[in-house]
């Protein structure tokens, strides 16, 4: 008897039911009249029935018209989704398919035909199992999205080296597509000459010991891409089984760009630890992170030594703390600082270091660190104060010399200025000294300058100078005074020790003194005005016996009128054209060739003759007239240049004096920059010379002025080098391409040791500074060699030609070209 026919009758027996009862999967059994026959308790929780529906001999329409009505099957007319699906089933054939109830459970409902007619209807709860499905979907998904997105290769290949997967970075990195690779042997990237490695590092990964040592180890390699080119990678080992097989993933890194990196690291690594300049690294604390071995070698100290601590430890307490103030300033407002820095070594010794420091930042912009670059310029200032003291002092006797002298008398005017006191300058000349150098010889004149010098030190105060003018000629200022009897005193010392005998190995000597005393501010309020005035009662001292004194009166000063009159003439110089150039060649001492040529002002006035430039140049100065004579002279000399033909195939430069007063005005550039317009003259073929007067001012203006013409492509050189209190301190600071030695130290260098050692100590500086070097008024051969022979590149003077008017000069450059 079937089960349809069994159930038409009676329900199953208790034992039956509760087994069926216990089923994981819910059942159903319908007749051929698609009446409910059989189900379990499971049927009725799955497809969630109301107990009324729970009852043998229920029509299984019933079920589907309670679940149409429940919105099962989706929107629609109720009893047309129950005929349509009625009429289905009556079809008795096998169906397998799921459906989502409106509680969310996942069913699987899979029906049979019975041989008597009806169905017998199974149902699966697969709802975790799907649950389980959509995970796992997403989550590769995921993994596709990781290993597609990443740069790195990611390639899975099986234990014969065949690859499973490739994905785009793999393409990137070597150059394959994935269709190009799949399924073929993994060998293929690897170059040539490393292929035997590679079929044992496959067999390392068959055995399961080699596999140990190798899956998981991070390894450094080379691949060969498509295109040939070999590139070095780093890459990892993954493994894993499936159906008893054994796959593997390699993970592969382009480590092209870290390698150069490194590269790149350990050059600027091995630059900063063999440069011959320390370096430190601190943090923003000041804490001494990194130092190089040339601060060991310099400061004396260990990377151990100093590692942790502050750079104080090299302070010598000679250093303003205003310095140190400023550069904190500026390295913690993100600037660099640069100066000089006078340190102290582990062993006491003392040091100059000129430091660069220099904010380093990250990424975001924040400074993390500070780097100090600094070089050792010890042996530099002992010879830059070797320099100073020799143009600020004179070499035979020890004291101040004209330069220094100058500077001292306009601090004292100035002090007297302020305080209202008196400054007494007095001029001394040993009279008939140059008996004793005609009659006992030079060495013996020196003797007596240095015995005399050291007499005048003894007869004055502290605070006051004395100073050297040269040969026989000194000076003594007397600041800070009250009345004038103080300075009649001091003359009386001067004028007694002067005529004691001078005791020399030759024997004894009698000399005598004349001095002139001029007052400030009664005689004149101008320093050099006042060196005038007292230089003329000097002269009066002499002509009315010598060996006395006499203070400047008004009638004493007759060159005042001549002042005045050559001041009228001049203001009409210009217009007049009273004015002119000459050029004084310059020559190569190694070729002796000509290179250039400088400008030389000149004046010849109707009523005042031919008159010295020496005369009226500072009268221009003082009147300001050398600001229209100054433009003049420019353009002046730029046209006249350009006209030049040249020599052995070179232009000639033309090299111009330009005085501080040029500097004060704006339109100095304007004016350049016009005059190279006008006269066609490149700028390169332009020399400003300058002299340290400039220097001293030290103007941010006049900084700038000289930036500006330096971009204009002109060169620069600083005039009669050596005569200037602050030349050397200022030489680095502007863009000089030339030194001129001064005359005065060129005309004795053959003949005085003193001259001689200074001219070589210039030009020495200036090799290290990389100047070119010109020696002012050359007039014997013998002056010539000895530049030369020192370094001196190029020489100016009447041994080479005076300077000439421009039309000699012209028929000069046509000689030189014939």
């Amino acid at each position: 008897m079937s089960i349809g026919e069994a159930a038409a009758f009676r329900p199953l027996p208790t034992a039956y039911q509760e087994s069926l009862d216990q089923l994981e999967q819910g059942l159903s059994v319908c007749d051929a009249n698609l009446t409910l026959i059989l189900f379990n308790r499971r049927f009725m929780e799955l497809l969630d029935f109301p107990p009324e529906l729970a009852r043998i001999g229920t029509p299984f329409e019933e079920f589907i018209r309670y679940n149409a009505k429940r919105g099962e099957y989706g929107p629609g007319d109720v009893e047309t989704q129950v005929r349509e699906r009625v009429a289905l089933a009556l079809q008795f054939k096998p169906h397998v398919f799921e459906r989502t109830t409106k509680s969310g459970r996942v069913l699987r409902i899979e029906g049979h035909p019975l041989p008597s007619g009806g169905f017998i209807t199974t149902y699966a709860d697969i709802t975790e199992q799907r649950q389980a499905e959509d995970l796992r979907r997403i989550s590769e998904g995921r993994l596709h999205a990781v290993i597609n997105a990443t740069p790195d290769a990611i390639i899975t290949f099986d234990a014969e080296g065949i690859v499973q997967s490739w994905n785009p970075g793999a393409c990137e990195v070597l150059g394959h597509d994935e269709e190009e690779m799949l399924g073929k042997p993994l060998i293929s990237i690897v170059p040539a000459d490393q292929r035997p490695l590679h079929t044992l590092w496959l067999l390392k990964l068959r055995n399961p010991q080699g596999r140990v040592r190798m899956v998981g180890k991070l390894v450094e390699a080379v691949v060969a891409r498509k295109d040939g080119q070999t590139v070095p990678i780093e890459f990892t080992i993954g493994q894993w089984q499936s159906d008893g097989r054994d796959y593997f993933c390699a993970i592969i890194r382009d480590i092209s760009y870290r390698k150069k990196v490194l590269s790149k690291l350990r050059q600027l690594s091995q630059a900063v630890e063999q440069s011959s300049a320390s370096v430190m690294i601190t943090d923003t604390e000041g804490a001494i992170q990194y130092v190089n071995p040339k601060f060991e070698q310099v400061s004396g100290y260990t990377t151990e030594e100093v590692v942790g601590r502050k750079p104080s430890l090299l302070k010598s307490g000679r250093t303003a703390p205003e310095q140190y103030a400023e550069l904190w300033s500026a390295i913690r407002s993100g600037r660099e600082w640069r100066g000089e820095l006078l340190n102290r070594r582990k062993n006491g010794d003392l040091y100059w270091e000129y430091v660069a420091i220099s904010p380093i930042r990250d990424s975001d912009g924040r400074v993390t660190h500070f780097l100090a670059i600094k070089e050792d310029i010890s042996v530099r200032k002992e010879y830059e104060e070797r320099l100073l003291r020799q143009a600020n002092f004179d070499t035979l006797t020890g004291l101040p010399n004209r330069l220094l002298a100058m500077d001292r008398l306009n601090q004292a005017v100035a002090h007297a200025h302020r305080y209202q006191t008196m400054v007494a300058l007095m001029l001394l000349d040993l009279d008939d000294f140059k008996k004793v150098n005609d009659t006992l010889g030079h060495a013996a004149g020196d003797r007596l300058l240095k015995e005399a010098a050291h007499r005048l030190t003894e007869c004055l105060r502290e605070g006051d100078t004395v100073a050297r003018l040269g040969g026989d000629e000194f000076v003594i200022i007397l600041p800070d005074l009250r009345d004038i009897t103080s300075a009649e005193i001091v003359a009386e010392k001067i004028l007694e020790v002067c005529a004691q005998p001078f005791v020399l190995a030759e024997g004894e000597v009698f000399i005598a003194g004349s001095i002139g005393i001029a007052l400030y501010p009664q005689d004149e309020r101008d320093s050099q005005l006042l060196m005038r005035n007292a230089d003329a009662a000097m002269y009066r001292a002499k002509k009315e016996g010598r060996g006395i004194f006499r203070f400047f009166t008004p009638e004493m000063n007759v060159q005042a009128m001549e002042h005045m009159r050559m001041e009228v003439q001049l203001r009409h110089a210009l217009e007049r054209n009273e004015l002119s150039l000459h050029y004084q060649p310059l020559i190569d001492n190694a070729s002796g060739g000509l290179v250039g040529a400088e400008a030389l002002l000149r004046w010849t006035n109707p009523a005042l003759g031919s008159v010295p430039p020496d005369h009226f140049i500072p009268l221009a100065e003082d009147t300001g007239l050398i600001l229209p004579i100054g433009e003049w002279v420019l353009r002046e000399a730029c046209k006249e240049a350009s006209r030049w033909p040249k020599v052995e195939g070179r232009a000639l430069f033309v090299a111009v004096n330009v005085s501080s007063r040029q500097f004060q005005k704006r339109t100095l550039v304007e004016t350049v920059r016009r005059a190279l317009a006008e006269s066609g003259l490149p700028a390169s073929c332009l020399e400003i010379e300058i002299t340290e007067s400039l220097l001293l001012e030290d103007s941010r203006e006049t900084q700038q002025i000289i930036e500006e013409l330096n971009a204009l492509g002109i060169g620069f050189a600083i005039d009669d080098f050596g005569t200037g209190f602050s030349s050397i301190s200022y030489l680095r600071r502007y863009p000089f391409d030339t030194l001129k030695i001064d005359r005065s130290f060129v005309r004795d260098l053959t003949t005085s040791a003193g001259d001689a050692e200074l001219v070589r100590s210039i030009i020495a500086m200036a090799q290290s500074m990389r100047l070119r070097i010109v020696g002012e008024g050359v007039e014997t051969a013998s002056q010539q060699a000895f530049l030369s022979e020192a370094g001196c590149q190029f020489s100016q003077g009447w041994l080479h030609s005076k300077a000439l008017p421009s039309d000699e000069f012209v028929r000069y450059l046509e000689t030189r070209l014939t």
